[in-house]
């Protein structure tokens, strides 16, 4: 009952932040581009430690639409000045609709000199309708086509050294969903990282009943129906035989995590072993679900990154 009360007191807190966060992603209509770097910084949401480092790299941030599957979906980018040739982090957000959304100013993306780019997803800020781990994942692959137009629009050629993913939570599971589906994805990243990863759905819903309930209140699963069909089509564990063995994949998990459990990057590793796939595990005894104890976290992800 304690974790139950904690998350649900938690979610409260969460989905507050979020609403709030929703004034970042605000495009008139007939917009489809601009720039937010005054509004995060002028923002009491964003800490002044990440205020001083935006200021202090010259990093800005640009708020854009872009077209997927029929659907205009929010997402963002993060540079510096000096920004072609800098390495690529494609950063995917956890939770779903608005829930979980975040301040493009966060710690994900401000790393070093990398060049962040951003999404949504559908639904929420963006139009369409979330179905968690169903059509949504195109959001993934879509984004990365819609570079070069940023490119254009932008006047700039970023033409990244590297590129690499990093997934949290729900982020988690899109990017492995995404990679699993499509192999041209794949060949254009080089490193993956899953952070506090939903990566094991079935796993998802017997840990935690509210998980459950969700699912079928929001995402369209029908207990005694399509239990089976819609679980597996979400579980990342179950696709990872479409992943190329030579893409470097790091699993994050922490011990105190009260929405992840372990199992979820226990499982991952597993299959990923048993298809013969390049997979290492780091695990934090006192990490949460946000790694928020973890004040080295992205040097520990940029140094795995950057081997």
């Amino acid at each position: 009952m304690h974790r139950v009360q904690t998350l649900k007191t938690e979610g409260f807190r969460i989905l507050e932040r979020s609403e709030r966060c929703a004034e970042f992603y605000h495009l008139d209509e007939g917009e489809d581009f601009r720039e937010i770097t005054d509004l995060v910084l002028s923002s009491d949401l964003t800490p002044s430690k990440i205020n001083q480092m935006i200021r202090e790299a010259g990093r800005r941030f640009f708020l854009f639409s872009y077209p997927s599957d029929g659907l205009k979906v929010k997402g963002y980018i993060s540079f510096v000045p000096e920004c072609e040739g800098n390495q690529l982090l494609v950063f995917l957000r956890g939770g779903n609709r608005v829930f979980g959304l975040m301040n493009p100013a966060n710690r994900y993306s401000i790393t070093k000199n990398y060049t962040v780019l951003a999404t949504t997803y559908r639904d929420g800020v963006s139009e369409g309708v979330d179905e968690f781990g169903g059509e949504d994942v195109n959001d993934v692959e879509n984004l990365l086509r819609f570079l070069p137009n940023i490119e254009q629009r932008l006047e700039k050629h970023f033409n990244p050294s590297r590129t690499f993913m990093l997934g949290g939570s729900r982020g988690g599971m899109q990017m492995m969903l995404a990679l699993e589906r499509s192999r041209s994805l794949q060949e254009k990243v080089d490193k993956v990282v899953s952070l506090s990863g939903a990566l094991d759905i079935q796993e998802s819903i017997l840990d935690r009943e509210g998980m459950k309930r969700m699912f079928i209140r929001c995402f369209g699963l029908v207990p005694g129906e399509n239990d089976e069909k819609w679980i597996s089509h979400r579980s990342a564990v179950n696709g990872v035989g479409n992943l190329r063995k030579n893409l470097p994949i790091l699993i994050l998990q922490g011990g105190r995590d009260l929405r992840t459990s372990l199992a979820h990057g226990n499982h991952m590793v597993e299959k990923l072993k048993e298809n013969g796939n390049t997979v290492d595990y780091m695990e934090f005894p006192d990490g949460d679900h946000c790694m928020s104890s973890q004040k080295d976290l992205m040097k520990i992800i940029t140094d795995w990154l950057e081997l």
